[in-house]
């Protein structure tokens, strides 16, 4: 019995699993594909797990612009940031492991920035998508909550052309060799990312068990790139963007927005993207919790503003009844009321250009009424009827997280 085995007990049974070669790259590549998750952690910097969205397995690469591809990358992935993911897989028996595919990889990165059209990519994504009889824009709801299709392929295209990819070199084990060079990369390169990913099998022939661990994410790199860049954005560089992409009305709804927090709120929490994002805190019944998040957008074409509410993380903390009062106060709100009939999205979501004055207001009447019906009203939904609130939609609750 091997002591590098994993001991998997269930009931009263224990089941040994022993680390076993793959058959072929082939059967590591599927599995990545099939399963981003396996990758999800380990292809990630900075606060908190990015979920992965398949492009395309053997995205080809050219090597100059209207060009056809000359590479064939493994796996093209995007995060929940629209950071394109480069996946490169190797077996370690594989002897082209140790130097040739760092080369191979810097290749398809620097050509795959350089000349990929995201309009390709895009309709990559979305046919791969409907042959799996899957609905592409809800996919993409799925990983980033309440963004846009357009606002996300914007911010795709941002990070191609910044060179802002994450290159992820994995195998079944990386050599010595290989890991001090992504270390070595990953410490230097900024705001490209590099990072290795060991996925080993174990199993007992039925029973199939993947196991990633992540190479490359050292406190050097992680501190050369929070030095690089990273930083969080504020008021006043967030408006400055504000001024420049947005409406003059839209840039008074921001600061309006602010200052409710500021005031009604326990804090702002400024987000570190290339779009500005910021998301006001309050005390809904008496836990500090994320309750909106305000963007910019990415400045392109087809780029807008917006606000999205935490709908899972508050309704975690609400009654029925109180959720109820909650929903129903920001159907008074035109285009919330649109967006909540449509009982799919479970973070909420408009254009600022959509509200007028009043509309945000009442949205900023629903948002403080959180906190306020724990304290003074003994039925949640009492003060919103009484302003002359539509009846109650059903409306899916949920409590995963965000």
């Amino acid at each position: 019995m091997s002591s590098d085995g994993i001991f998997l007990i269930q009931g009263a049974n224990l089941t040994v699993l022993v680390e076993t070669p793959y058959e072929t790259e082939d059967v590591l590549q599927k599995a990545l594909a099939d399963f981003p998750a396996v990758l999800a952690g380990g292809a990630t910097t900075g606060e908190g797990e990015r979920r992965l969205l398949l492009i395309r397995r053997e995205k080809g690469i050219p090597t100059a612009a209207a060009r056809s591809s000359v590479f064939s990358l493994d796996h093209l992935f995007v995060d929940s940031t629209g950071v394109p993911v480069v996946v490169e897989v190797k077996r370690s028996s594989d002897t082209r492991i140790r130097r040739e595919v760092v080369g191979q990889m810097l290749d398809y990165a620097a050509n795959g920035v350089k000349y990929w059209p995201v309009a390709d990519l895009r309709a990559d994504f979305e046919a791969d998508a409907l042959k799996q009889h899957q609905e592409p824009n809800d996919l993409i709801d799925k990983l980033s909550p309440g963004t846009d299709p357009e606002e996300f392929w914007d911010r795709v295209e941002q990070n191609l052309r910044s060179g802002h990819v994450r290159m992820v070199f994995v195998a079944d084990r990386l050599p010595d060799e290989l890991v001090r060079v992504i270390e070595f990369l990953n410490e230097q390169m900024s705001p490209a990312e590099v990072l290795g990913v060991e996925v080993q099998q174990y199993t007992d022939g039925t029973v199939k068990v993947l196991v990633p661990r992540i190479v490359g994410a050292t406190a050097a790199a992680k501190a050369a790139k929070e030095r690089s860049g990273g930083t969080p954005w504020n008021a006043s560089t967030f408006l400055a963007i504000a001024k420049e992409r947005c409406s003059a009305q839209d840039v008074k709804h921001f600061e309006r927005l602010f200052a409710h927090a500021e005031e009604h709120g326990t804090k702002l929490s400024w987000g570190k993207g290339v779009s500005p994002g910021v998301s006001g805190w309050y005390f809904v019944k008496d836990t500090g919790r994320g309750v909106w998040t305000a963007s910019t957008g990415s400045g392109g074409a087809n780029s807008k503003t917006s606000v999205y509410i935490w709908l899972p993380e508050i309704t975690e903390l609400l009654t029925p009844a109180e959720l109820d009062g909650f929903l129903n106060a920001l159907r008074n709100v035109k285009a919330f009321e649109k967006e909540l009939a449509l009982g799919k999205r479970k973070y909420p979501s408009v254009s600022l250009s959509e509200l007028s004055e009043a509309d945000l207001e009442e949205f900023l009447s629903a948002v403080e009424l959180l906190h306020h019906e724990a304290e003074t009203s003994s039925d949640p939904s009492a003060d919103i009827q009484s302003r002359g609130a539509t009846a109650v939609l059903p409306l899916e609750r949920t409590h995963e997280s965000r």
